[in-house]
């Protein structure tokens, strides 16, 4: 069989692929780095991804491409050492003699994370891939696109203008490549009819946002989310200050700069287009390391990716099969409220809560912040404020609605707490809070992979297969383990990924993450009177761009959506946790009421209810004695000037 797609069937042109035999004996074909749209430089910066065109000779796509741009302080790779470009909207396909001979395999669609500002496809080991995939009885199809991020790919200088800067410019690659599929996949074996949409962390949470946009429809028939969010309410301005700040440190703008005008808008994104794609990615970085950072999607608007606010795009939802789970610990990137002493600080759990809701769009602030602050002073509780809000509860709510909406929905949890050394950063992890964010994905993707001991061998065949039969079948479950139960909610159930001594899995249970619905899918909603959708970025809890530190250099494990500025800045010395309290916005600060909750005595959850409502009765009282004595003196004061004229 020739390592070739033919231009008499590819409609492009001709490509040349390589013939790769893995250590495991598994025989594979990769064809990487084929264009699926012309090179986003010059003028077609910042705008949506144009249609490739044909090229005359052979294109050489025996081995990765260059990445698409990125510098980044929240990862541990250099971006130095990497091969990057703007010139960088390639796919990558890989295929095996079965699919490229029968035909109509299976495919899965994957989406990197990288927290919308960096990684590329190259990361990952083709050979890995090809085993996990490609043997004669798996058979699956394996895609993986690159796609613009950071400021080339959410750019938003003037959310209330239509201009050639279109919003949401990475997720319109994505969709660019998945019609590219659509149309060419049959040429490597795949079924169109057949394609999985598939990401992990923010990769995920692209997964879920496609399942509700109006453009995705009709693209892919099952999603594969891998701790990924997607049910936090996105602001119609996100990016904007980052861009604003952007085109300033470009001298294309200054303070006087009116971001509400077209014509001035589009004399600023000419600037921007003219400067070299190399020194932006640096000022993009600077401005990083200074708390301005690109976050990923925003709402678009009508004719957009993302057209609604999320409460309403939940309700939109299209009927496809959904497999959804995350890794038990997760994150724990709260984990720093906990002290030596085992008691969770304060001061600490309050204003996380306090940013947990301002992330929220809770209405009533203070009576959601209070909820949240009785929940997480439960040191057991504690580490996981935004892993609740951003991964769990929206795992849960995102299988209720796909339920909703006539499709199926499979749950998860990874508990296996043993991958140690299989995953290179396990050193970074304590073993009491594993397994964490990516960990499980060394077994399916083989990202970060360490040394296999035998177990891991068996884990990482089980495991894998559980993700292959789903996008082959629409059902996850594997021979030999127990059968796995569509996701309903009455019974929150979910399937518990473990291994015992002897390999096998627990299978079903129910009540996934009860704690975490219960409080922020019901107390804090009632007691909130709702969420704000869309809301605006000004709304959520910033604290000071001025405490980064530019020597911070996290994990890769670090690649979620929304990276919490809290855990940051406590991981650079504790000496910073003053800062906390200078920065943070008035409007979302009672004094009173959160000095009456500091109090030195930590009384059990019970009595917390009764402290709660005696602080709020004095702080009445007292307000209403503010008010007569205000009254009284406005009045008397009244009257003293009354006289004074009369005299």
């Amino acid at each position: 069989l020739k390592s070739s797609i033919s231009k008499d069937h590819f409609s492009s042109g001709q490509v040349r692929g390589l013939h790769l035999i893995t250590e495991r004996n598994v025989s594979g074909y990769q064809f990487l780095g084929i264009p699926y749209a012309q090179p986003p430089i010059a003028n077609l910066r910042y705008r949506k991804p144009a249609p490739v065109k044909k090229w005359e000779n052979i294109l050489d796509a025996t081995k990765f491409r260059q990445s698409c741009l990125w510098n980044s302080s929240e990862t541990s790779n250099d971006a130095d050492k990497m091969r990057m470009s703007e010139d960088c909207l390639f796919m990558n396909v890989l295929t095996n003699k079965r699919c490229l001979v029968d035909g109509e395999c299976a495919v899965i669609f994957y989406i990197h994370g990288g927290g919308y500002r960096y990684d590329t496809p190259s990361l990952f080991s083709t050979q890995f891939l090809i085993d996990n995939f490609l043997t004669h009885q798996r058979s699956v199809v394996f895609v993986m696109p690159a796609y613009r991020f950071g400021s080339f790919g959410f750019l938003n200088l003037s959310p209330h203008l239509t201009t050639s800067a279109v919003k949401n410019i990475g997720f319109l690659d994505l969709i660019k490549a998945l019609q590219w599929v659509q149309r060419e996949i049959k040429h490597f074996g795949g079924d169109a009819k057949n394609v999985t949409i598939m990401g992990h962390s923010s990769g995920g949470t692209t997964v879920n946002f496609l399942t509700m946009s109006p453009m995705a429809k009709g693209l892919f028939v099952k999603a594969i989310v891998m701790s990924g969010g997607g049910t936090v309410p996105l602001p119609f301005d996100k990016n904007h200050m980052a861009s604003v700040q952007l085109a300033r440190a470009a001298n294309c703008a200054d303070d006087d700069t009116d971001f509400k005008k077209l014509r001035v808008v589009e004399k600023v994104l000419k600037c921007l287009r003219a400067i070299d794609a190399k020194r932006l990615i640096v000022l993009q970085r600077r401005l990083e390391d200074k708390g301005y950072t690109f976050m990923g999607p925003c709402i678009d608007g009508p004719g957009g990716v993302l057209p609604q606010g999320i409460v309403k795009l939940r309700k939109q939802r299209h009927p496809i099969a959904l497999l959804i789970g995350s890794t038990a610990q997760e994150f724990s990137d709260t984990a720093f409220v906990v002290q030596p002493d085992g008691r969770t600080n304060k001061s600490l759990v309050w204003r996380v809560c306090m940013q947990a809701v301002a992330e929220m769009a809770f209405k009533n602030k203070l009576r959601t912040t209070a909820d949240c602050f009785m929940e997480y002073l439960d040191p057991s509780r504690a580490p996981h404020v935004f892993d609740d809000i951003s991964i769990f509860v929206s795992s849960a709510l995102s299988s209720e609605d796909v339920s909703s909406a006539g499709g199926v929905s499979f749950l998860y949890d990874f508990q296996y707490r043993f991958v140690n050394g299989a995953f290179n950063f396990s050193r970074l992890t304590l073993p009491t809070m594993t397994p964490q964010h990516t960990e499980d994905l060394v077994y399916v993707l083989g990202l970060h992979k360490g040394a296999f001991t035998a177990k891991d061998e068996i884990i990482r065949e089980k495991y894998s297969q559980l993700f292959v039969n789903f996008v082959k079948t629409g059902d996850p479950s594997i021979e030999g383990e127990p059968k796995w139960v569509p996701f309903t909610a009455t019974r929150s159930n979910f399937f518990v990924v473990n291994f015992d001594a002897n390999n096998h899995m627990p299978g079903m249970s129910d009540h996934y993450h009860e704690r975490a619905l219960k409080l922020w899918n019901g107390t804090a909603l009632r007691h909130s009177g709702g969420t704000f959708d869309p809301v605006s970025e000004r709304e959520s809890l910033r604290f000071d761009v001025r405490t980064y530190d530019a020597s911070m250099n996290f994990s890769d494990m670090t690649s979620l959506s929304n990276v919490h500025t809290l855990d940051q800045l406590a991981r650079i010395s504790a000496g910073n946790i003053q800062v906390l309290q200078d920065t943070l916005p008035d409007v979302l600060m009672n004094t009173a009421t959160e000095r009456a909750l500091m109090s030195t005595t930590t009384p059990d959850q019970g009595k917390w209810n009764v402290y709660f409502w005696i602080a709020v009765i004095v702080i009445v009282v007292l307000a209403i004695a503010l008010l007569i004595t205000c009254a009284l003196l406005c009045y008397n004061r009244g009257k003293r000037r009354e006289y004074e004229r009369i005299t």
